[in-house]
């Protein structure tokens, strides 16, 4: 758990499809690296396009490269490395909310 969310990591994209895949509805928001080994974000998102049951899920992807603005993507944001923390859970805030709720 990070900051109050429920973090599943994978290592690259091949591990991710396995990950979402498992987890199915319990996934509320993929933070894609733009290239990964095995499987670059673009591919990683055809795949998931492609395959009937992961696209039903409709999980928002938020894009992270260090390359220029990837807006030929199906992402729902884009964060451009190097990043914050703050940056990050900000985006994050905007699509899911944390599991346990933040001290006052």
């Amino acid at each position: 758990e990070v900051s109050g969310y429920r973090v599943i990591a994978a290592s690259n994209g091949l591990e991710g499809l396995r990950a979402l895949r498992a987890e199915g509805a319990a996934i509320g928001l993929i933070l894609l690296d733009r290239n990964m080994e095995s499987m670059d974000g673009k591919v990683f998102l055809d795949a998931i396009s492609a395959d009937e049951a992961l696209s039903a899920h409709r999980v928002p992807v938020v894009m992270m490269s260090a390359a220029g603005d990837v807006a030929e993507t199906r992402a729902v944001a884009f964060l451009r490395k190097p990043f914050n923390f703050d940056d990050l859970l900000a985006v994050i805030g905007r699509f899911v909310q944390p599991a346990v709720p933040a001290l006052p």
